[in-house]
């Protein structure tokens, strides 16, 4: 294991004079292999790159802390941690490397994913350079370009791949304190220029520019992005065919929020029509008592005594009945008859009180859903996201305008449906609030999580 000098330095490993695997080069903050190596609490690093030297070197903070890594020869990397209780080591942490480690697997142009299958996928624009060998799964030879760059018209163009382990920097030149604008620039005037990248992300200046062909890119989280030369033939067609997507996206989302709307005004029709047969009913009753003189005078704990329920005796046989003072099982029948008819009443209340604005409470419910899906197809829309939330935004104040500000007649006959709709901007506004920090939070609680701690330097290999 060590640093390689030439171009951009970047950690690799060899068995021989065979490459291995690569960490990666250096981009200010960790090897662009391994994201998960970060300041903490157990350890410092410190990465040097200057005329004079190219170092790479780890400080535990504890220096009562023994601790060594190791890697087999079949490739398990494992760290371990003495324990002077025990006079042993004890196994820290311990992984074996996956396929997309392995140098150059899936060839140029191409990025490996391990969770995909294949792993190996030409980049867009590119094709595999044998379909033969690609499709028995070797990918050695990896992939070309559809359309040849043409440097001399100076009119080629740059597609923006995210999350990457950047190439193999061993043909590259670090160009430090300029913009990525003018690394952009930088790339396009020299016609071996095949695909820049930033140097520092910390500060977000320094241009890395890659030369020849790009190999050994494997897609991970937290990876940095890569700008890909490409042919301003092909760089049209994506424009299109995300033009194309992007339309697509919007009257997916445009249709699904006309059938949620529906199905909840259908709802509230449904809603409202059985609250007025219910209402009608009840007129129509209370009508044919005063007609027939009843319900005057009457005892309402008496009609509540009358029911006709009875509890079947477990001693006599017999029956209970509630409005009888003598029961087979006297003083006890009755008591347990009275904590049964007191457990129905507050049963009775319980339910009541929930089926009170059920509706309401429904639509609630249904607007902080759309919510969370607003916002994830938000997340997958690139560049429209900003018109996804101008919807949303005249959403929620548009009904908003009709709740506080409808006194027009028509308003006013409808004033439920609006209350209603305004139950389920609640829940809308409700579910973007709380998703909007759903990723700050898991940052917080990722990093502050006792059981999540990173110590291996060399995590790339863990």
């Amino acid at each position: 294991m060590r640093i390689d000098p030439h171009g951009s330095p970047q950690l690799v490993l060899k068995k021989g004079p065979e490459l291995v695997l690569r960490a990666g080069s250096w981009n200010g903050l960790h090897w662009t292999g391994a994201p998960t190596l970060k300041a903490n609490s157990v350890y410092s690093y410190d990465f040097v790159s200057n005329e004079k030297e190219v170092s790479y070197v780890y400080y535990i903070h504890d220096s009562s802390v023994l601790s060594r890594t190791v890697m087999n020869q079949s490739g398990l990397a494992q760290r371990f941690t003495w324990i002077n209780q025990t006079r042993t080591w004890a196994e820290f942490y311990a992984k074996m490397r996956d396929e997309c480690d392995n140098y150059a697997q899936c060839g140029a142009y191409a990025i490996c994913n391990i969770n995909n299958f294949p792993v190996c996928t030409c980049f867009e624009t590119f094709k595999p350079k044998s379909e033969q060998q690609w499709n028995v799964l070797n990918w050695t030879a990896g992939c070309v370009r559809k359309a040849l760059l043409d440097c001399q018209r100076g009119d080629d163009g740059f597609l923006k791949i995210e999350a990457l382990k950047l190439p193999d920097t061993s043909h590259s030149r670090a160009e430090k304190n300029i913009s990525l604008v003018e690394c952009e620039k930088s790339c396009l005037k020299n016609c071996s220029c095949t695909a820049y990248a930033t140097l520092d992300i910390i500060s977000g200046s320094g241009c890395l520019l890659l030369f020849t062909d790009l190999m050994d890119i494997k897609e991970i989280l937290g990876g940095q992005d890569l700008y890909v030369r490409i042919a301003a033939s092909e760089l049209g067609k994506i424009e299109s065919r995300r033009q194309h997507s992007w339309k697509k996206n919007v009257i997916i989302i445009v249709v699904s929020i006309v059938s949620v709307m529906g199905v909840l005004v259908l709802v509230w029709i449904m809603y409202a029509r059985k609250i007025k047969r219910r209402n009608e009913g009840n007129t129509y009753d209370n009508r044919k008592m005063d007609e027939n003189g009843e319900g005057s005078g009457k005892d309402d704990s008496g009609l509540t005594m009358r029911m006709t329920w009875s509890i079947g005796s477990t001693v006599g046989g017999g029956t209970i009945d509630p409005s009888s003072a003598d029961s087979p099982n006297g003083g006890t029948g009755t008591r347990l008859i009275r904590a049964i008819q007191a457990f129905q009443t507050k049963l009775g209340a319980k339910i009541k009180e929930l089926r009170k604005d059920l509706l309401m409470k429904v639509f609630f419910l249904v607007g902080f859903y759309c919510a969370t899906a607003f916002a994830t197809v938000i997340g997958q829309t690139g560049d429209w996201d900003s018109l996804f939330a101008a919807l949303a935004l005249v959403l929620v104040e548009g009904i908003g305008a009709l709740m506080y500000k409808g006194s027009f007649p028509l308003l006013n006959k409808i004033r439920s449906l609006i209350t209603v709709f305004n139950y389920w901007k609640a829940g809308l506004s409700l579910g973007l609030f709380l998703d909007s920090f759903k990723y700050e939070m898991d940052n917080i609680t990722g990093s502050s999580n006792p059981f999540n701690l990173e110590i291996d330097v060399f995590s790339i290999f863990l």
